[in-house]
């Protein structure tokens, strides 16, 4: 019992004739009190590490918008190099690869901002996607936002909940992308 709730049963058996006297019980329910007040307190540990995470979280979430107000407030005349100077707002603190694309006053797509860290610094042309223009062009043409992630890889799991099935693009797996928005 934690807080007058049964968060679980410890049970215990034997294959030869015994008989459990009251004794026996009264031990067996220390060891359950105390697996239960064990427990507790690892679940408390863990919601508070939860908690710290997203905290730490919303934290480099609201410096990063902090961040991008401040270099977006200059474009006044020209946004090109507010956005240039975006790219080193958003790689490498919140992605691995920026890109900016506008639709200019004949309906041409073009970019005005790319940057890449990591693996992709150095050697991106176009997008790190296969289907990244045909992504970008759908995107458009909807204004719904694309997710694409890698569902299947080898190693350890990703952290974080896994996407509602169906509201996601499976990634390529020769484009080395873990994840990525189209917004």
């Amino acid at each position: 019992l934690v807080g007058g709730h049964v968060i679980g049963v410890v049970q215990v058996g034997t294959r030869r004739t015994h008989r459990f006297q009251a004794r026996d019980l009264q031990l067996l329910q220390l060891v359950a009190d105390r697996s239960a007040a064990s427990i507790e307190r690892a679940r408390l540990d863990e919601a508070e590490r939860r908690s710290r995470l997203g905290a730490e979280h919303a934290r480099q979430h609201v410096a990063l918008l902090a961040r991008a107000g401040d270099v977006l407030a200059t474009a006044l005349e020209s946004y090109d190099d507010a956005m240039g100077d975006l790219i080193d707002v958003v790689v490498p603190s919140f992605a691995d690869w920026f890109a900016v694309d506008v639709v200019d006053q004949k309906g041409m797509l073009r970019r005005v901002a790319d940057g890449a860290s990591g693996p992709w610094e150095g050697r991106l042309v176009a997008h790190p996607h296969p289907d990244g223009d045909a992504l970008v062009r759908r995107v458009l043409a909807s204004g719904r936002p694309e997710i694409v992630i890698r569902t299947r890889r080898d190693g350890e799991p990703h952290g974080g909940e896994p996407a509602t099935p169906g509201s996601y693009l499976e990634t390529d797996p020769d484009s080395e992308i873990e994840s990525m928005f189209v917004v």
